[in-house]
């Protein structure tokens, strides 16, 4: 493990021999993570440190949750609120909320390179290193423990989580719960193999304020084996969602399916462009092309059926500006212009590797 190389070679450095420090880094890690046994970096042992330290602070959490009673589903809905505001669980969420905030914040910049210091929106590209590290030191487990002990071994309602009723810092600390664990599995294949097990967990909170979708996103992109298995129920889920709540990161997901690494899935393109282009024409965008006086084009429009229309220019100039803005916060044309590249983006998915299917789908749905 490359906890334990860390751990042998601070302890060599210390002059106390390791009978059981034999292993091969070099032989076990990603070529990312390669390095000499003898010059571990000081900032690996800050980093093994920094994980223990954190993982410690949410153990003592998921310990104290753990012993909470759970919530009483017998009592009347219009009571379970009230009853909330006294409860143990919430005290006990009360007492940990900024240690926990501030520790899966930290946790959640650790796991990627970026200047967006946002947790909840922080993208950059990973560190393999450090995600290992929390790996192997249990963060996955610690942290998928305090989700399951939250929202489904104290079954809290989801309409519980819509309306505070355990406070706005519950609901934080559960966003960036899911964060995290979309942080740590981020081009991770061995971290998304954990995950995977844990894929009810996502499903429960599906559509909530959780953002779980995120998570799967992530999970599924270029995961070939998870990506073989995806049924058409699974995807008429995500339809649904975006029949009843037009959120981008329900299109992302629809999006990542039709393509790994690069390759076209068929299969799924196929069935994207049945569930979602032919069968749910209503929640998409048309094309249209404005030409000028001497036939060129000028301009590309895209419209929805509600009536909304945006010029692809306008589109393409603003995206850098709100897409790394939390969808909770954006504006509601930015809102609506993000469904719009998201929309443009399932359109090039399900066309790549030259799928006629979608291909001639799209020319038929435009005004091209």
């Amino acid at each position: 493990k490359l906890s334990a190389a860390v751990d042998g070679v601070v302890m060599q450095s210390k002059g106390i021999v390791v009978d059981t420090f034999h292993c091969d880094l070099l032989a076990e890690q990603d070529t990312r993570d390669a390095m000499d046994l003898d010059l571990v970096p000081e900032e690996l042992v800050v980093q093994l440190i920094h994980a223990r330290n954190s993982i410690a602070k949410l153990r003592t959490y998921q310990e104290e949750l753990h012993l909470v009673d759970p919530i009483d589903n017998e009592l009347p809905v219009k009571e379970i609120g009230e009853w909330l505001k006294t409860s143990q669980l919430r005290s006990v969420v009360m007492k940990h909320q900024t240690t926990v905030q501030n520790v899966l914040t930290s946790m959640i910049l650790a796991c990627t390179d970026d200047d967006n210091l946002d947790p909840l929106t922080r993208e950059g590209t990973a560190r393999p290193t450090q995600q290992r590290l929390f790996f192997e030191q249990g963060a996955i487990r610690v942290v998928v423990a305090i989700l399951n002990e939250t929202f489904i071994g104290k079954a809290v309602p989801r309409w519980v989580v819509e309306q505070r009723s355990l406070g706005v810092a519950f609901v934080k600390m559960g966003q960036l719960a899911f964060r995290f664990l979309r942080q740590v599995v981020q081009d991770n294949p061995a971290n998304k193999k954990v995950m995977e097990r844990h894929t009810a967990l996502l499903l429960s909170q599906l559509g909530s304020e959780m953002k779980t979708a995120n998570v799967l996103t992530e999970l599924y992109k270029s995961n070939l084996e998870l990506l073989k298995k995806v049924d058409e129920s699974e995807i008429m889920k995500y339809i649904n969602l975006l029949n009843a709540s037009p959120w981008p990161r329900f299109l992302n997901f629809l999006s990542v399916l039709c393509v790994s690494n690069g390759v076209p899935i068929p299969e799924n393109q196929r069935k994207v462009v049945d569930l979602l282009i032919i069968r749910n024409p209503h929640l998409l965008v048309t094309a249209r092309i404005e030409k000028s006086d001497g036939g060129r084009p000028k301009e590309v429009w895209l419209s929805h059926a509600d009536g909304t229309t945006f010029a692809l220019s306008t589109l393409t100039a603003s995206e850098d500006k709100f897409m790394v803005k939390d969808t909770a916060i954006m504006t509601q044309n930015e809102l609506r212009m993000a469904y719009y590249l998201k929309v443009l983006d399932v359109y090039h998915d399900v066309s790549v590797g030259r799928n006629r299917g979608g291909i001639d789908v799209l020319i038929e749905k435009s005004e091209l």
